[in-house]
């Protein structure tokens, strides 16, 4: 998976609320990423739960919102505890 970028000059992402290139107001984004990480720990808390679906949700909207590798993982793996 690719690291986030500024959706406007293309430089890495550093977790600050403005770009450090060319300072684009990089809040929203945040956002975004914060949501999907929310997501991620909703999701591995499910699968330790026993819920295998409800994880398998929570990581594809965590996927659908940033395609990290940690939330592949998880798709992955609940995926495949749903379907067993």
């Amino acid at each position: 998976m690719k690291e986030a970028r500024c959706p406007v000059c293309g430089a890495g992402f550093r977790g600050a609320s403005s770009c450090s290139r060319c300072g684009t107001d990089l809040s929203q984004l945040m956002a975004v990423h914060a949501a999907a990480w929310r997501l991620r720990v909703a999701g591995w808390k499910a699968l330790f739960a026993g819920d295998a679906a409800a994880a398998r949700a929570d990581a594809e909207r965590s996927f659908e919102l940033h395609a990290s590798e940690s939330a592949q993982r998880l798709l992955w793996l609940a995926t495949l505890l749903a379907h067993a």
